[in-house]
Parts: C-alpha cells; structure tokens; sequence
C-alpha cells in the first residue's frame, strides 16, 4: 500500500439570504397571472429551492487509498479509492435523495 489518508471534517452553514421580492405584500401584484401561474405562487416555490435559513452542520469522514502497482519497463498503474460519509443535522432535504451515491 501506497498511502491511507484520513480525514474528519465538521462544517457549520448559515445562509442569511434576504431578497427584495419577499417584501411584496400587495395581493393585486401576487395574483398577477402568467400563462396560468399566480406570481405569488411562483415566487413562492422559487423561495422554497433557495438554501435553508436556519443552521445546520456537516459532519464528514474521508477514508482514502492508494496503491502503485509497478510494471515492467518503468509503466506504473496506480489504483485510488476513496470512501466518504456525510451525516447532516438540522438540515431539511429539497427532495428525496440517494441514501447512496457511487462514482466510477
């Protein structure tokens, strides 16, 4: 084995987004329809997609792998592998999510 990394990462995220647009109170402007959308709604669920406002943390662990394999006349292959654990607290989902995310 070429090299064995280890890594533990806690990272806190605060977005304190404010925008303009959550300032309309104006029923005429939040009815207003476009192609069979109400403004409010679409302002809504565009509110909705944005990062949440409260806190929440990330607690991440990065296990990684290296190994060279030597061949002949100096050509060398090397093989990574990595393994990496999120866990998140106090974090609401957008949408539902792979418990697994695999990459080749």
């Amino acid at each position: 084995m070429e090299s064995i990394s280890f890594e533990l990462i806690n990272t806190s995220y605060a977005y304190n987004w404010i925008s303009p647009l959550e300032d309309i109170q104006s029923p005429l402007i939040l009815n207003l329809d476009f192609n069979g959308i109400k403004l409010g709604d679409a302002l809504e669920r565009a509110f909705n997609r944005l990062p949440q406002r409260e806190e929440w943390e990330s607690l991440q662990l990065n296990l990684g792998i290296k190994q060279k394999f030597y061949s002949i006349y100096n050509f060398n292959i090397i093989a990574e592998y990595d393994l990496i654990f999120l866990d998140f607290s106090d974090y609401a989902e957008h949408k539902m999510t792979q418990d697994i995310n695999l990459k080749n």
